[in-house]
């Protein structure tokens, strides 16, 4: 195979929460369960823009199957801008959870939060969800939506049967020790 054929059909492994993420702040992921090598850290994303529209056409498969076994519908081009917007997303969101102190008082809330935002970085990454690409201001806003605060944001999703029940289920799924 030539390298453009390795490069429109090759894939990289996307750390979901990243590296550098992990790094800044290790004490308060991992008191709350997440670590690199946790169920679901990883997502393999194509490099090349005609992988991703092989995927996205169905035949390998719909995109649940493809989910299910650790693929997104993301263009992963290296560390291109769009990988930047989306690290400063994670981390920038991550500094402002850590200086909640109304969360570090309150260890559930805290880890629904983080497990929320896992979910919807993971989401980015399936392409489920308008994200990739996106300014790492608009994917917080986006995430955020009309709560003013993460004690909204947490308020409004547990007063949601079907969003508590979204976030709870990502929390058990992620954290099963049986996973890798």
């Amino acid at each position: 195979m030539s390298d453009k054929g390795f490069y429109q059909f090759g894939f990289a492994i996307h750390h979901i929460i990243p590296q550098e993420a992990l790094e800044q702040f290790d004490a308060l992921l991992s008191r709350n369960g997440i670590t690199k090598e946790m169920r679901g850290n990883k997502i393999a994303l194509m490099t090349g823009a005609e992988g991703v529209e092989t995927l996205k056409s169905g035949i390998l498969g719909d995109a649940g199957s493809l989910f299910d076994i650790g693929w997104g519908l993301s263009r992963h081009n290296g560390y291109d801008d769009a990988h930047r917007q989306y690290d400063n997303f994670i981390i920038y969101t991550l500094r402002a959870i850590n200086r909640d102190t109304t969360l570090a008082a309150d260890p559930v809330k805290q880890k629904f939060i983080l497990f929320d935002l896992f979910d919807y970085a993971e989401k980015i990454c399936r392409g489920e969800v308008a994200g990739w690409g996106t300014d790492s201001g608009a994917l917080y806003e986006n995430w955020m939506g009309d709560y003013a605060s993460f004690s909204a944001r947490y308020e409004g999703l547990i007063a949601s049967p079907t969003e508590s029940k979204r976030v709870n289920d990502f929390i058990e799924t992620k954290s099963s020790p049986e996973s890798t």
